[in-house]
């Protein structure tokens, strides 16, 4: 639970901060596309060409990283539960000597 709130709070967080950039960067590539034709003439368009090529790939690197986070958080979370049905139930585990079965299952050594 306190995972789904720190992460939902980050992208509310990140949501304040960045979106307002969504509102400037239309008008400001604008401008700046305009100023660097007029300062370096047309061979400026080659540099906008080019970034305009590495939009494609910044959204599917950050589609990749977007799957190995959530397959991270997968995992954390089953450690995460495990650790805490661990830490409920000690006294039980201790008195049947499951220690060794625990261990393998908080480490993810299955024999």
């Amino acid at each position: 639970m306190i995972n789904v709130l720190t992460s939902d709070g980050y992208r509310m967080f990140e949501a304040v901060i960045f979106g307002t950039f969504l509102l400037c960067i239309p008008v400001l590539l604008t401008v700046c596309i305009i100023y660097a034709c007029y300062t370096l003439g047309y061979t400026a368009l080659i540099g906008v060409s080019v970034y305009l090529i590495f939009i494609p790939i910044q959204f599917a690197m950050a589609r990749l990283i977007q799957v190995f986070r959530r397959k991270a958080v997968s995992v954390t979370d089953t450690r995460v539960c495990t650790m805490n049905e661990v830490l409920t139930c000690i006294k039980l585990i201790k008195m049947y000597a499951w220690e060794t079965s625990f261990e393998k299952k908080i480490t993810g050594k299955e024999e």
